[in-house]
C-alpha cells in the first residue's frame, strides 16, 4: 500500500481528494497540508510514499519542496496538481521532478500517484 500525502491551499479540494483515495485500497491517505512546512512535517512523520502536490501551494512550491526534501535526505514521489493542463504548468512539474496531474483528472491523478517512483 503507497501511503499518500496531500497539499492544496484549498480546503475544499483536499476535502475532495481525501474522499477520492478513501475509496482506494491500495492508497492510503495519511494527511492533508495546506503549505510546504506542514508538508514536510507529514511526510518525515508517516514516511510518505507519495505527495500530491497543488502548483500554487502556499509558502513554496514544488521547487522549495523539493530542495527541503533534498536538504533533509528524504525522497518521495511528487505529483503537481495545476487546474489546467497548460505547458506552463507541465513546465514546472518537469522542472522540479513531478509528475503532473490536472486537478479535475480524478482518473489520471490516480493513475499518477500508483505509477510515479517513490
Amino acid at each position: 500500500m503507497r501511503r499518500v500525502a496531500t497539499a492544496a491551499g484549498d480546503e475544499g479540494y483536499q476535502a475532495a481528494l481525501s474522499l477520492l483515495l478513501a475509496g482506494e485500497p491500495d492508497l492510503q491517505h495519511v494527511g492533508s497540508a495546506t503549505d510546504v512546512t506542514s508538508l514536510l512535517a507529514l511526510i518525515t512523520a508517516h514516511d510518505v510514499d507519495v505527495v500530491a502536490v497543488d502548483l500554487r501551494l502556499p509558502g513554496g512550491g514544488l521547487a522549495e519542496l523539493n530542495a527541503a526534501l533534498t536538504n533533509a535526505r528524504r525522497h518521495c514521489g511528487l505529483v503537481a496538481l495545476a487546474l489546467l493542463d497548460t505547458p506552463s504548468a507541465r513546465a514546472a512539474a518537469s522542472r522540479a521532478g513531478a509528475t503532473f496531474a490536472e486537478k479535475a483528472d480524478a482518473a489520471g491523478l490516480l493513475a499518477a500517484l500508483r505509477e510515479v517512483p517513490g
